[in-house]
């Protein structure tokens, strides 16, 4: 018989678990869930999505409420409507709200620190050694005998993995197992799974070199114009 409205904010690094977290927390409560992406709609504003999500979940409570990458639904021109909607002057009681973000950085202070709007924090980090080992022997239990690798292997490769999110490791397991099976002659799975890790270690610095030069680009315009 007590009102309750909770808020939960899942956060780390991509691919390591968060929306898995949620399909399990769906799964596992049997209520009703509102899955969020985007608020963009046609003819509408950002304020007209927002009401509309909240009253729909207050219809369906118990429910969970869930946006995904909240940093990138909130800004500058609606984060005051949309804290008026989470704690205003209408009642959220029986609706759980679970949010994700890859940049807590991004989100103002008023909606990460401020108590009763996201009452806990749950970090989704990047698999230490431990769990990397764990993660890709019960992947290895999935394999024929002869494309399993050896004991040593699978720990040179969890070693060479750090760095690695749940879903590169995953992305590391699948191509070897293809590259494996298309082979003419595979030689050990050892052997090919060292050097697909190679192959996405080398994909993984591209990608941060491409994320990076736009901003190094920007700040040498701006020594130029200095």
């Amino acid at each position: 018989g007590i009102p309750w409205k909770r808020g939960l904010l899942l956060l780390g690094p991509p691919g390591n678990g968060k929306t898995h977290c949620i399909k399990a927390l769906i799964n596992w409560l049997k209520v009703p869930a509102l899955y969020v992406k985007s608020l963009k709609a046609s003819y509408e504003t950002d304020h007209d999505t927002i009401r509309k999500v909240f009253q729909k979940a207050r219809k369906l409570k118990p429910c969970l409420l869930i946006m995904e990458d909240l940093d990138s639904l909130i800004n500058d021109k609606n984060r005051s409507f949309f804290l008026n909607e989470l704690d205003g002057f209408a009642q959220n009681t029986g609706i759980i709200l679970i949010a994700t973000t890859n940049h807590p950085e991004r989100l103002d202070t008023a909606i990460v620190d401020r108590p009763s709007r996201f009452d806990r924090k749950y970090h989704f980090h990047l698999p230490e050694l431990a769990e990397r080992i764990a993660y890709i022997q019960s992947w290895q239990a999935q394999f024929a005998p002869e494309m399993q690798p050896t004991a040593e292997g699978v720990l040179r490769v969890a070693e060479a993995t750090e760095g690695f999110s749940f879903a590169y490791l995953k992305e590391l397991l699948l191509s070897a197992i293809m590259r494996w099976v298309n082979a003419p002659t595979p030689g050990t799975m050892d052997a090919v799974l060292n050097e697909q890790c190679d192959l996405l270690r080398s994909q993984m610095k591209s990608m941060n070199v491409a994320y990076t030069k736009p901003q190094e680009k920007d700040e040498e315009e701006d020594e130029d114009e200095d």
